[in-house]
């Protein structure tokens, strides 16, 4: 009966020790951490872009007529010229603003409040294979903590993907939605497409 009895006493305290540590969530937790808990992919959304050839704004339109949602253009204090565009060219602005990885092009106009917004969809062409740094620039200026982004890129070959990490290393505290890239030939399916598969709804 003393061996059951001290066999009963281990069986508490091991389920007693079990029950506290799942209370304090601690690093032993069975269940894992809590994902954090981000808002509903459609509530208050607002598309950001920059746009320099107007093949991003094409596309921010299409996306704008489809959800319904605010629209805000980024646009640089020193707006860029078909010739500060030529990377071909070796003294060109974008080729000198590349080699310095750590270079912000100022962005023109007061900042905006998007203390109201759950949703960023965020868009701009492709230079060199990532973002163009005013989008850097942008994410600099804002603090989007719990909030979710879903970027897009205008490109003719490379993806979004380098992009989406720059912006999830940018802002760690964010939700980074699936990427979508369209060429400056696109259709409207394709776009409409990509807001489908990551779940926004298209308004009424």
């Amino acid at each position: 009966m003393l061996i059951v009895a001290v066999i009963a006493v281990v069986a508490i305290a091991i389920i007693g020790v079990a029950v506290v540590m799942m209370n304090q969530g601690g690093s032993d937790d069975p269940v894992g951490p809590v994902d954090p808990v981000f808002p509903d992919l459609n509530e208050n959304v607002i598309l950001i872009y920059f746009s320099a050839t107007e093949v991003t704004d094409g596309v921010a339109d299409k996306i704008v007529d489809y959800l319904g949602c605010d629209v805000y253009r980024i646009q640089p204090m020193d707006p860029y010229t078909t010739e500060d565009l030529q990377r071909d060219v070796p003294g060109s602005r974008v080729n000198k603003e590349h080699q310095d990885p750590t270079f912000r092009p100022a962005i023109a106009g007061d900042k905006i409040d998007l203390s109201e917004y759950s949703t960023i969809i965020l868009g701009f062409p492709i230079w060199y294979h990532q973002e163009p740094q005013i989008i850097d620039t942008f994410l600099d200026l804002y603090d989007l903590s719990g909030k979710n982004i879903a970027p897009f890129c205008t490109s003719w070959s490379a993806g979004v993907a380098n992009a989406r990490i720059n912006i999830a290393h940018a802002e760690p505290d964010a939700n980074i939605i699936k990427g979508g890239q369209f060429p400056s030939g696109f259709e409207e399916k394709e776009i409409y497409d990509w807001l489908d598969s990551v779940g926004f709804i298209k308004k009424n």
